[in-house]
């Protein structure tokens, strides 16, 4: 499982890190599954309905037409058991596929083979589900699955028993032997990073008394730009203005940070500062106390009062 975010940066950087008894027990966990996410804008996937719930007749194989882009995605099962994995494309994606290693964010329904009836879906929660693909924090459906999947694509995945929970699932709707089905849309895909790739030879000017905020490019990604209610995936170095020391590092966590474009889920200097950064920027920030901490700083995080903050943000994908 990944190390939870520290506490303070769940509270004052993200809108909320799941990680209750609730959520964990609701993933479709092969071992113990990764919670730590956020909740998305969902401007394009609103919650479902309870009709939009119930199943629809069973289909082999699924056309794509039942899917249109914006809708919750129509639950329809497998009319039979699948004696093996398949895939079925039901929305195509963009960017690179996934590998093993990769960070997937992704939305979810799952269906019982048989029946149709959903067991869990992440979209009633509101929180995109993350996990490292190929490292058995999920069932071996979604591992095998996955791979060579495209952010924004939509599939179905019919997984035989033996690829699912088989003789031991999670304690709730399922039994011993189920087969299931999932809609996944993938969110966004990251890939690994390493403590060695933090950008720490940057050459930051310390600041004390900013009375604005600055934005500097340090380099210019070609990818999607971040707009207001996107929920940008970043990772971040948080450098002390007055001496900079840095404050937390998240490359050597190899986890990035999921911040929601809106100021009541964010500090300001985040929403305001990472608007319009494109895919691939790494974004040097300055912010002044009052769109940071405060005047008390936090003194968890080491950030005395009235101390500036210094951000180096890398935006690793949008959603």
């Amino acid at each position: 499982m990944r190390r939870p975010l520290p506490a303070l940066l769940c509270v004052a950087v993200l809108a909320a890190c799941s990680g209750s008894d609730d959520a964990a027990s609701a993933v479709p966990s092969a071992d113990e599954a990764s919670t730590v996410s956020t909740p998305k804008s969902w401007l394009e996937t609103r919650i479902p309905t309870p009709s939009e719930l119930e199943p629809r007749p069973c289909a082999d194989v699924p056309d794509p037409a039942d899917y249109p882009e914006g809708e919750f995605p129509a639950i329809v099962p497998p009319c039979d058991v699948p004696a093996e994995l398949a895939v079925h494309t039901l929305r195509e994606g963009v960017g690179d596929q996934a590998e093993t290693g990769n960070l997937m964010i992704v939305d979810y329904s799952g269906m019982i083979v048989g029946s149709g009836e959903v067991f869990d879906t992440s979209y009633l929660r509101e929180i995109p589900f993350d996990f490292v693909l190929g490292r058995g924090d999920v069932v071996a459906g979604w591992d095998q699955g996955l791979v060579g999947a495209r952010a924004g694509s939509l599939l179905r995945i019919d997984i035989p028993r033996d690829l699912a929970f088989g003789d031991h699932p999670p304690a709730g709707q399922l039994q011993p032997g189920d087969a299931l089905s999932y809609n996944i849309e993938v969110r966004a895909i990251v890939s690994s990073v390493s403590a060695d790739d933090a950008p720490l030879d940057l050459a930051i000017p310390a600041s004390v008394g900013a009375t604005e905020l600055t934005s500097t490019d340090l380099t210019v990604g070609d990818g999607e730009a971040v707009e207001v209610g996107d929920t940008a995936i970043v990772h971040l170095l948080l450098v002390r203005g007055d001496n900079k020391v840095i404050l937390y590092n998240s490359w050597e966590l190899d986890d990035p940070l999921q911040i929601i474009m809106q100021e009541d889920s964010t500090l300001p200097g985040f929403s305001q500062g990472l608007q319009g950064a494109t895919v691939g920027t790494m974004r040097l920030l300055v912010m002044p106390r009052e769109l940071a901490y405060g005047e008390a700083g936090d003194t968890t995080l080491g950030l005395p009062a009235g101390t500036d903050l210094i951000v180096v943000a890398d935006i690793v994908g949008v959603y």
